[in-house]
Parts: C-alpha cells; structure tokens; sequence
C-alpha cells in the first residue's frame, strides 16, 4: 500500500501556532536550573503521554532549561522556575487535524496575577497574529480555580482569517497555557471560537499535568 505524501505545513499553520511558540519562549526565559527542586515548590508540571483521557496522544515534549538571568520584565512575579512542554494529536490522528500544544514552568510565583499578566502582555507584544477577543478570567463549573482565556486571530490557508482559542493560569508554584489549533477545520469568525468549552477542557488538563 503506498504511503501519501505528508502535508507540508502552510504559512497560514505556521502562523496560527506563533502564539504557542512564543509562551515556550518564555518558558525558557525564565527557565532556572536548581540544585534542590523541591525547595519553595507549591506543585510541579509534567507531560502525561496522553490528555483528555486519552483524547490526545503526545507527539513532543520537552523539559528544562538554563539560563544565567532573567531580562527585567521578562518574567513578572516568577524565579527558581523549571519549564515543561508538550504537544498532542487528537485522536484518531487518520480522521482527526488538531494539534493541541501545552506550555508551562513551575518553581516560585510570588505574584500569581502579575505573572498571568505579564505572560499575556508578552505574548501579545511578541506574536505573530492579533487578539480578536481579550483574555477573561473564568471559572469552569466544578473547578477548583479560574482560569484566563482569549481568542487570537491569524491567516488561514485560503489566506481568508482563523481563529484559534489559548487559555492560560498562574498559582503560588505554576504557570501554564494550552492552545488549540484544529487545522483541518479552523473556526472562521471569533464567535465560532466556544471559550467556554475550551476553558473547561483546559481545567481538565491542568488536573492533568500537574498530577
């Protein structure tokens, strides 16, 4: 049986995952080794082989990093972080076209709110594509805590807009951020986008990885 060809990705793919690849930019930015992991810890992050029971298989994963510093106003309200990435196939990868991408650190937050903020504005300064609805704090029903979700727009392949939803939070010992992006039937308008739906899943994987 003849394999096809794989898909080369498009710039409009490309595009539409800028805004993760710049949270992982930060992620190492404020990436610290430590000689005591545990030490000043309320948690930590890690990369499950599979998401949503199994809904998503990982495909990468990365954790860790160095750096001498920290660039001020790079990582408000964080130090001593360690960070952790990963990205998942929905499934059946045959019938299925989304990527799901989750980024993260854990260490020290000592100003949760100032660290969501700070990774939000970051995002939007340095990302390719356009925040079409502005991040808002929510509480999925049943979840423990909120968190904070927005709508980015970016070019699709037709060259006509896409849209993608990216949900993010910050505690006492982690930061993280879950993106979207269904390539295979992207969402046309920002309506399209069920933010709602998203942030509960995005709930269900922080219980996730942080277990």
């Amino acid at each position: 049986m003849t394999t096809p060809p794989r898909k080369r990705w498009s710039r409009g793919k490309v595009i539409a995952f800028a805004v993760v690849v710049v949270i992982a930019v930060l992620v190492a930015a404020v990436s610290i080794a430590r000689k005591d992991k545990g030490e000043g810890q309320a948690g930590k992050l890690s990369t499950p082989k599979s998401l949503e029971k199994g809904a998503y298989s990982m495909t990468r994963s990365h954790k860790g990093g160095d750096v001498a510093g920290l660039e001020e106003g790079k990582a408000p309200g964080m130090h001593d972080m360690t960070g952790v990435s990963g990205s998942y196939a929905k499934m059946p990868r045959s019938t299925q076209h989304s990527i799901l991408s989750f980024d993260g650190a854990y260490g020290t937050v000592s100003d949760p709110h100032r660290a969501l903020s700070g990774l939000l504005t970051y995002m939007q300064d340095s990302g390719e594509g356009t925040v079409a609805v502005p991040a808002k704090e929510t509480t999925p029903t049943g979840a423990s805590s909120p968190v904070t979700c927005e709508v980015t727009k970016t070019t699709g392949d037709n060259g006509k807009p896409a849209y993608l939803p990216m949900c993010a939070w910050a505690d006492s010992g982690t930061v993280g951020a879950v993106a979207e992006n269904d390539y295979g039937h992207p969402a046309t308008s920002a309506d399209a986008v069920d933010l709602d739906t998203f942030a509960r899943k995005v709930d269900a994987i922080r219980d996730e990885v942080r277990g």
